[in-house]
């Protein structure tokens, strides 16, 4: 018919309308496809902004240490400092641990402990599931490198004194120097009136 051209580019056949009328009616439903697909795309982006917004507020500290490129030592500790000058509160604590392609265990194990103005007031030994048994990484991230989040413990801290707290890590593994760990964060989220995982069960 007068208007059409039809022509096939390999497999796929296209229609180019030459018509004026068929045209705006073709731009008109295309703009209906296109907004009610965003739609739901725009809501989940608000709500997800809201929600980070919101965590990001709750965020009393949060700091990572960069470890050697040549591996992290057996006898290396990592140091993070807290200041607590407040009224008492709870937090829940969030261990951050990156790493590439090239960390050579499945799991990892780590050596823990708290002080409080220097003195040990907490000490205790994890181990930590780095891929599952199929060799895929738990981590997420886009490319080589990984990003796990884990609770410190599943009870949430409540810190009642004042003072200066350090939280100290230094793995546990058979290699004197271990590779492939690019860095540890660890992380204090104010949860005053929450109730703990462990709590709720």
């Amino acid at each position: 018919p007068d208007g059409y051209l039809f022509f096939r580019a390999g497999a796929k056949e296209e229609i180019t309308v030459g018509a004026e009328q068929d045209a705006k009616e073709v731009r008109a439903h295309r703009a209906t496809i296109n907004n009610s697909d965003l739609k739901p795309l725009l809501l989940f982006s608000i709500m997800a902004f809201l929600s980070l917004a919101c965590q990001r507020e709750n965020v009393a500290s949060s700091e990572f240490i960069k470890l050697p490129d040549n591996g992290w030592h057996a006898d290396s500790s990592l140091v993070f400092a807290f200041e607590h000058f407040e009224e008492p509160q709870t937090f829940e604590l969030m261990v951050h641990l990156r790493h590439d392609q090239s960390y050579p265990f499945s799991n990892l194990y780590l050596f823990r402990q708290v002080k409080r103005e220097g003195i040990r007031v907490f000490s205790d030994t994890v181990e930590v599931s780095m891929a599952d048994v199929y060799g895929e990484w738990n981590g997420k991230g886009v490319g080589s490198i990984k990003q796990l989040d884990i609770p410190y413990r599943k009870q949430y801290l409540r810190i009642d004194g004042q003072g200066l707290y350090t939280f100290e890590f230094q793995h546990g593994m058979r290699e004197t120097q271990l590779k492939g760990l690019k860095s540890i964060g660890l992380t204090f989220i104010r949860r005053d009136g929450q109730n703990s995982k462990e709590d709720e069960e």
